[in-house]
């Protein structure tokens, strides 16, 4: 069984056995909505699901709103700190859960990268859990917030993240309130809607 976003022409393209999946986007440009969408079709189709967010307990009420909370296989954790990321993170790829999903990996290391001398080891060693946990069987989906260089972004610790990663996506709004999801050298126009993320075109 592997994860789904209900929409089957993204599916072969976005998931890729043995390996994790990143996407990269600036903010408000649909990371998280597309991992809510992930993580409620996979969830429907019967995987169990360890979602872990560094963004604060907010995005409870759009689980709620797009009736993620309904699916008893589902277990939620908050992380406010790189060490306790990597704690959950460690749990989740121990646990039984056949997806995991991390909102976002790498918020907590770009707050800390610069004052806390040890924030890349941590970084790399959570990292390599979700390499490892992808690669012993379970599917692992997270976002990555940006930084810019020069007129293009690209995901905070991106040095780090392409060391271990190679199924890197990116995300980013367009007019009309569209998206664009780049991944495989394919564009695929979503577009989010109240409860919902769709296709609008190819």
């Amino acid at each position: 069984m592997k994860p789904t976003t209900g929409l089957r022409q993204l599916d072969d393209d976005l998931f890729v056995e043995g390996e994790p999946l990143i996407v990269y986007g600036e903010p408000a440009s649909g990371k998280t909505n597309l991992v809510l969408k992930i993580v409620k079709e996979s969830l429907r189709s019967g995987m169990s699901t360890a979602y872990i967010s560094t963004e604060g307990s907010i995005v409870v009420e759009r689980m709620e709103e797009m009736g993620i909370l309904d699916f008893p296989n589902l277990s939620i954790g908050f992380a406010n700190s790189l060490p306790h990321l990597a704690q959950l993170v460690s749990w989740a790829a121990a646990s039984g859960y056949s997806l995991i999903a991390i909102d976002s990996v790498n918020s907590l290391y770009r707050s800390s990268v610069g004052f806390a001398r040890r924030a890349n080891e941590i970084f790399l060693g959570i990292l390599a859990m979700m390499k490892i946990a992808a690669a012993s069987g379970k599917w692992v989906v997270a976002t990555a917030q940006v930084r810019e260089v020069g007129e293009e972004v690209e995901p905070s610790g991106a040095d780090l993240i392409g060391f271990y990663f190679s199924n890197i996506a990116r995300i980013y709004r367009v007019g009309g309130g569209r998206r664009v999801l780049e991944v495989r050298g394919k564009k695929y126009i979503l577009n989010i809607i109240e409860v919902d993320v769709v296709l609008a075109a190819t």
